[in-house]
Order: structure tokens, then C-alpha cells, then sequence
């Protein structure tokens, strides 16, 4: 799902040239890494530490980006 709304957003922004389209892809883009993330970290449960920091940074940064979304003029 996240691959999908992530080539949406991306090919709506590719139409559009707008800042807040490029955020949004952004924040697709980093919904996507975190379940890629996800997927590694079920395979390979004791291969990758840093897999519970880097996805807390994505969340993270998945909000930043929303919270600048909303306060964007």
C-alpha cells in the first residue's frame, strides 16, 4: 500500500510542481522505508539493531513533515 500511494503521490506531483504534492510523496516515501524496514526486521530478527531507531526517526519525521503540511501557507 505504501508503494502505491507513494507512485501516486509522486506522479502527482510530477503533473503538478507543487510543494505540499512534494511533501506528501516525502512522507509516502518515508512510509515506505519504514515498512520496508518492517519486513527486514521480521526476516531477520536479530541481523539489523538498528532497525527500532531508524524506524522510530521515520515516525518521527513522518510527523514533522505532516505538522509542516498543516502550518504551510
Amino acid at each position: 500500500v505504501a508503494t502505491a500511494l507513494f507512485a501516486i503521490s509522486f506522479m502527482a506531483f510530477m503533473r503538478k510542481r507543487d510543494k505540499k504534492l512534494f511533501i506528501t510523496s516525502v512522507v509516502f516515501f518515508f512510509f515506505l522505508v519504514k515498512q520496508v524496514l518492517n519486513i527486514l526486521q521480521n526476516f531477520f530478527p536479530s541481523e539489523f539493531i538498528f532497525i527500532g531507531n531508524a524506524e522510530s526517526a521515520l515516525e518521527f519525521l513522518i510527523l514533522v513533515s505532516f505538522v509542516f503540511l498543516m502550518y504551510r501557507k
